[in-house]
């Protein structure tokens, strides 16, 4: 594959390539690594062991929740602070947010309310894309962007029942 392409251009290239040659809109994962794999388009050694641990702790930290002693569910244990360096680059470290500082605290739902605000551009972005292009000639009607009305009964509209133990990554692969 071509080495100026970012390993996510080339593996969606690749699974293109697999979805032509079984002339399919599918996305098998599975198959098509299986077969990428095989032909050699994915020449990435795989991880260690430690590399294996560092990327579980990762998603672990960042799935984990707590109930607070208020009751309410699902509160995300620890928060993604911003850093910058000098030529003002970003960078983020996880801190728990039972004992961040208020500083911090801050920092860390205002860099999370942004990127609910870039959610909501890539979301409008895409419904316009989709109205403008489908195969259907269909529009679909606009959306309200207004937070609100999801948040005046958090608790009990949030389901909690995820349980990261039930998914393992292994399985995925067999």
């Amino acid at each position: 594959m071509g080495k100026k392409m970012s390993d996510a251009q080339n593996v969606l290239l690749t699974l293109k390539m697999w979805q032509n040659k079984h002339n399919t809109n599918e996305m098998n994962y599975a198959a098509a690594s299986k077969w990428a794999v095989e032909n050699n388009y994915y020449p990435k050694p795989p991880i260690s062991r430690e590399e294996r641990c560092e990327a579980d702790m990762r998603r672990a930290v960042k799935r984990a929740t707590h109930t607070d002693p208020q009751g309410r569910k699902n509160v995300k244990t620890y928060g993604s602070l911003p850093l910058f360096d000098e030529e003002g680059n970003k960078t983020y470290i996880q801190i728990d947010m039972r004992t961040a500082i208020p500083e911090d605290a801050k920092a860390i739902l205002d860099d999370d309310l942004s990127g609910m605000g870039n959610d909501a551009k890539s979301h409008f972005t895409q419904w316009e894309s989709y109205n403008d292009n489908n195969l259907f000639g269909a529009t679909l009607e606009p959306y309200d962007y207004n937070l609100n009305r999801f948040i005046e009964n958090a608790d009990s509209g949030y389901d909690d029942s995820y349980n990261e133990d039930d998914f393992d990554d292994d399985d995925l692969i067999n």
